[in-house]
């Protein structure tokens, strides 16, 4: 086992998948257990909000899978209209997500994508969908 660390300002971390060049994806959680999707690479972790083109609206929280070909799916939140939606992030073509540590490590550096507090109907969706409840977490909310 190995700790991968977490998000600058989180306080855990879920690794859900790993593809066979050692990247792995899964959910930073802050204190109150919002969680953000993230990609660890090269040994950086970045947050993949920083990693997706500026005007999307989406905020990735979980990233649940990643191919060899680095192609990662996940859930994501919908701000606007209170939607959870399926997400598919595809890397540029020919291009490798963060070849070195400070490609990735530069954009969350920067904190351009912080965590957000999610609604607790959102929170109890994630919570009655995901495996969460097999491992003893829950994802609560401050009340």
């Amino acid at each position: 086992m190995r700790d991968l660390g977490t998000l600058s300002g989180d306080f855990a971390s879920l690794a859900l998948d790993i593809n066979d060049r050692g990247d792995v994806v899964g959910a930073s959680l802050d204190a109150n257990f919002n969680p953000r999707a993230f990609l660890r690479q090269n040994g950086a972790m970045a947050d993949l909000n920083t990693l997706i083109p500026s005007g999307s609206p989406l905020f990735l929280m979980l990233a649940s899978s990643i191919n060899s070909s680095g192609e990662i799916v996940g859930l994501a939140f919908q701000p606007s209209t209170g939607d959870l939606h399926g997400f598919l992030a595809t890397p540029r073509s020919g291009e490798d997500v963060g070849d070195s540590e400070s490609d990735l490590a530069a954009p969350a550096a920067q904190g351009l994508a912080s965590p957000m507090v999610l609604p607790e109907n959102v929170r109890n969706l994630m919570q009655q969908r995901m495996p969460f409840g097999r491992f003893g977490a829950r994802i609560v909310g401050r009340r």
